[in-house]
């Protein structure tokens, strides 16, 4: 598999920061662990078979810190079906997209994006 769509997944949760923010008991959440003018790092947690909605997100790295399996679905319909194992890194680019963890089990990772300045 390409690390180029693996990482795309990696955008469709970057962009759930906000909308977890507005759902308190959303399946996914987004915590802030460290930012200042130059990079901004975020700590992702899926619950089991959480669904996270059509997003934009900017490019960035991720880290994934569990065993990951994920679908990914594009706004023009097209899916992609995507497994992580704890420790793989890679870049995702910006775009769009949604995100379901399709396991019975949390999936963590750590986001990182470097602001354009």
């Amino acid at each position: 598999m390409k690390k180029t769509w693996w990482l795309v997944l990696l955008t469709v949760f970057t962009a759930s920061t906000m909308w977890a923010q507005q759902h308190d008991s959303a399946p996914v959440n987004m915590q802030p662990e460290f930012a200042n003018a130059q990079v901004r790092v975020l700590r992702l947690k899926i619950a089991p078979h959480g669904k996270v909605p059509m997003h934009q997100v900017p490019g960035h790295v991720t880290v994934w810190l569990t065993d990951t399996h994920l679908k990914v679905t594009f706004p023009d319909g097209t899916t992609q079906t995507l497994h992580f194992k704890a420790g793989d890194v890679g870049w995702t680019e910006a775009g769009q997209h949604e995100g379901e963890n399709l396991t019975d089990n949390p999936i963590e990772a750590i986001l990182i994006e470097a602001h354009q300045g």
